[in-house]
């Protein structure tokens, strides 16, 4: 019904415009042109105007919609959706490049993405920095140990010269009972090396030596014999006691070692940050080397990130003790750096220095005097003074 209602007073108003169309055609041919006047277009009644969109809402009623409820319109949205994903498709071809490449010897063509490839190559050079810095870190690592097993072999060599030398004057002694006179060049030699008197050394083996000598020579064979028992005996307990000093010291090491790994593996420590870490406390702040352990360096590295964040503060404050206000970050984390700046003053200072800087910026006070001005200024003062005379 609607439909046939909008479709007859379509019809209408064509056949209204029609039929002034050729009123005007009527009256324009009876009329010649010289005589035409231009005859204002005529508007539409306002009455007819608004009962014909009176007739159309009528027949096209608007739906009435719910409280609350949204009616969404499809068809823009789904066109809106489809543009998008024309767009980004448009993107993503324009942003492809084909690049050739080869794979063991085979050349091959392929279209990649320019972002794609962008992500790969930052990648990339992310990797080959670490591969640098561990090249950087092997190298130094290689170096020292180069420099240990050349000292190491040094030592080896000499000690191998030091046993070679014992072991010829004791087959000496087993075979005929006497030794050299330089029995200890060795260790006379290794004295020299270390910056000792050698000369002095001998001369106080051999007083050392004279009133033991002088008792053996008053012993009989009996008591000789238990005298040299009595050494041996002396020298395997030391000898054993030595070997219970070294397992010890072993194990000791092998228990501060696994406490040291436990240690970095719950503080999240790798081994080049934790030499880096134990560096620093000896570098920087002067540590002594034979204090340092894992829980000081391990508790270094949980107060590391206050203390650089205190250094950072001090020096934007321009005072303060590093120390001081780090232990206070420590004790405090919750802290903001802006309450750590005013108590290290740092809102005077920046107001100091606010001021500073206006002076540079800010006209004189002092008031700027032009030449005539000046000129004004002298001649009326002449002219007072002649007034006055």
């Amino acid at each position: 019904m609607s439909q046939n209602l909008i479709q007859n007073v379509m019809t209408q108003v064509k056949v209204q415009e029609a039929q002034s169309e050729n009123k005007e055609s009527i009256a324009n041919k009876q009329i010649p042109d010289k005589f035409k006047k231009e005859e204002p277009k005529k508007e539409e009644p306002k009455e007819e105007v608004e009962t014909r969109e009176k007739e159309y809402k009528t027949s096209n009623p608007t739906p009435k919609r719910e409280e609350g409820s949204k009616v969404e319109d499809k068809e823009p949205k789904e066109k809106e959706e489809v543009e998008e994903k024309e767009e980004k498709e448009e993107k993503k071809e324009s942003t492809k490049k084909k690049i050739k490449y080869k794979v063991d010897d085979q050349e091959i063509e392929e279209e990649v993405d320019e972002q794609d490839l962008i992500n790969n190559y930052s990648g990339q050079k992310a990797i080959q920095k670490r591969f640098t810095e561990f090249d950087k870190i092997k190298k130094s690592f290689e170096k020292e140990k180069a420099q240990i097993m050349d000292t190491h072999n040094k030592l080896d060599s000499y000690i191998g010269g030091i046993k070679s030398h014992f072991e010829k004057e004791l087959g000496e002694f087993t075979k005929t009972g006497r030794i050299s006179d330089n029995i200890h060049e060795p260790l006379f030699d290794m004295v020299d090396k270390l910056g000792l008197d050698a000369q002095q050394l001998d001369k106080a083996l051999f007083y050392h030596y004279i009133p033991k000598v002088a008792e053996f020579l008053d012993m009989d064979d009996n008591g000789r014999e238990a005298f040299f028992v009595k050494k041996e005996n002396e020298w395997l307990k030391k000898k054993q006691n030595l070997i219970g000093e070294r397992e010890r010291q072993t194990q000791e090491m092998q228990t501060r070692l696994a406490e040291e790994n436990s240690l970095k593996k719950q503080a999240g420590l790798t081994e080049e940050s934790f030499a880096e870490l134990r560096e620093e406390l000896i570098g920087k702040f002067g540590f002594p080397e034979n204090e340092l352990d894992a829980q000081k360096i391990v508790a270094w590295a949980k107060e590391k990130p206050s203390y650089d964040r205190a250094e950072n503060l001090v020096k934007l404050a321009g005072k303060g003790d590093v120390f001081k206000v780090a232990r206070l970050l420590v004790e405090f984390p919750d802290v903001t750096d802006e309450e750590i700046l005013n108590s290290l003053g740092y809102k005077e200072k920046r107001k100091n220095e606010l001021k500073e800087e206006l002076k540079d910026k800010l006209p004189s006070k002092k008031p700027v005097i032009s030449d005539r001005q000046k000129r004004l200024e002298e001649e009326a003062l002449l002219k007072f003074k002649q007034f006055r005379r």
